[in-house]
């Protein structure tokens, strides 16, 4: 394999679930910026998944466990599987989308942060907030309005931003940022963008099927090394490499949480991102909340 020097879990990239509020692929300036370049998002209702949820496994695959060392576990739980990620997130795209009416999304989020991280505005940055999304779809999936919301964990805004006429604009900020492309949605927040160009880098990338009390779960695992240490985020070690790890529904291909980490010179492991829905759905228009056609009726 070759050695790559692109830290797949690295906040800053911009392979990483890019913008607060949304799922945005290729987003620019970082997840606090809410700003994106692409409208690629996604998600369905799930119910927030905890540490506690995955010792309930058949076959526990242990949190320090490597890529490789998860496939070697894995194989005991899927033998012979033909699923993919990308049919599998084809069939969650196809069962939520193809109608008119509004996406709403939800997420709860960890982001590793150095101390005192703050907003432009001087605004605090938590480490762990919630994103709240509502997105005006047609039947092809094209966004034509949305809102965004970053909150803290108490329901606080920290800030807003919306689209409109084809950029999104930072409520908050008082900044602009013109969107390229069709404004399709998808489903699966650049999971399947980060595996095709892990192949092309030619990553180690595994794949595993694991049982979770009665639910199957379907892992994707993308492990990296680094040809020199670096300083990465507020990691108190030098980092040698990076997991990227994304967990779907078998049955559905609903996306349920992503992790980041970061690989130490001493062998240890730093979560530097961490993403889990809580809620997707479609709705119609007269079921948006109150409070939210009054943020549309304000701008």
């Amino acid at each position: 394999m070759r050695k790559k020097s692109v830290l797949l879990a690295s906040v800053g990239l911009v392979l990483l679930v890019g913008l607060i509020g949304t799922a945005v692929v290729l987003a620019q300036g970082g997840e606090d910026w809410q700003q994106p370049v692409e409208s690629e998002v996604g998600s369905q209702p799930v119910e927030e998944a905890t540490e506690e949820t995955h010792r309930t496994s058949e076959v526990s695959i242990p949190d320090g466990m490597s890529a490789k060392e998860s496939a070697k576990v894995a194989s005991q739980i899927d033998t012979g599987s033909t699923v993919t990620m990308e049919a599998l997130v084809q069939n969650w795209e196809q069962n939520l989308l193809g109608k008119e009416g509004w996406l709403h999304l939800k997420g709860k989020h960890y982001v590793a942060r150095e101390p005192g991280s703050t907003l432009p505005n001087g605004a605090p940055l938590p480490e762990i907030y919630i994103s709240e999304s509502w997105y005006n779809l047609d039947e092809m999936g094209n966004v034509h309005q949305a809102l965004s919301l970053m909150l803290d964990e108490s329901g606080r805004e920290i800030q807003r931003s919306m689209f409109k006429e084809g950029q999104w604009e930072n409520i908050t900020l008082q900044t602009k940022a013109p969107s390229s492309g069709d404004h399709r949605v998808h489903v699966d927040f650049g999971v399947l963008q980060k595996l095709e160009i892990a192949r092309e880098l030619e990553l180690d990338v595994r794949e595993w099927t694991e049982s979770v009390g009665d639910t199957d779960h379907f892992v994707v695992a993308i492990e990296q090394e680094l040809d020199a240490p670096v300083k990465v985020l507020s990691c108190p070690e030098p980092v040698e490499g990076s997991e990227f790890k994304a967990t779907f529904d078998s049955q559905t291909g609903q996306l349920l949480y992503t992790e980041s980490t970061l690989l130490t010179s001493s062998g240890s492991r730093f979560v530097s991102n961490r993403l889990t829905l809580l809620m997707a759905e479609m709705m119609p228009e007269s079921s948006l909340p109150v409070e939210v056609n009054r943020l549309f009726a304000e701008e």
